[in-house]
């Protein structure tokens, strides 16, 4: 019988354990919804589903929330975009400026892109570091999630802000010098999409 209470006893700890670690990543993920959500407001950066009739007339910036991620097109309203949008199974070439995520855009720790690099993490080798674009194919899982989530809808020529919580990024793990828990801001330059719908 002691051997049963036992095992019921540590069967009870990861129980609570797990549930314990689910508990804190969620109290995490809805605070930095707030935070992020609050910094596009103050940005003036304002929700496309909530958006009302607008009567001053006021040029007005949008995100979108799409599969858990906010996605900011800061050109969108430019004319010659292409008709063009990237769909799960497609390939999609891109630059990047990876920053963590307080209240405010933090530091930026990852990126392919050489000047950057260069200006601010002066500390790196280049040559041990890409600066070629990213081609990743939607879906596949290569890359964080919150960014493959916001590659669908995409276009040809986007510069993207997207905002992820740590859920959708590292998560309950340190990742180099971003720590566990930590919101992201990455940065999208979309260089090329290329169509695959024949693998979808």
């Amino acid at each position: 019988m002691g051997n049963l209470m036992r095992e019921r006893f540590w069967i009870a700890c990861v129980v609570v354990l797990f549930v314990a670690g689910c508990s804190k990543m969620e109290d995490y993920v809805v605070s930095e919804r707030t935070a992020i959500e609050r910094y596009l407001s103050g940005q003036k950066i304002y929700d496309r589903a909530e958006a009302d009739d607008n009567p001053t007339g006021e040029v007005r910036r949008y995100y979108d929330y799409q599969n858990g991620v906010y996605k900011f097109t800061a050109n969108e309203s430019r004319l010659d975009r292409p008709e063009e949008i990237a769909e799960v199974g497609d390939s999609v070439t891109f630059y990047f400026l990876a920053y963590t995520f307080g209240s405010s855009p933090g530091s930026l720790f990852w990126t392919n892109r050489a000047y950057a690099i260069e200006q601010y993490m002066p500390n790196l080798n280049p040559a041990y570091w890409s600066t070629d674009p990213l081609r990743v194919k939607v879906g596949d899982g290569s890359i964080l999630k919150g960014m493959e989530n916001a590659l669908p809808n995409s276009r040809e020529g986007d510069s993207i802000a997207v905002f992820m919580t740590a859920d959708l990024a590292y998560g309950k793990k340190q990742n180099g010098v971003v720590p566990a828990y930590t919101a992201l801001m990455v940065v999208l330059s979309i260089e090329k999409i290329t169509k695959n719908s024949s693998e979808r």
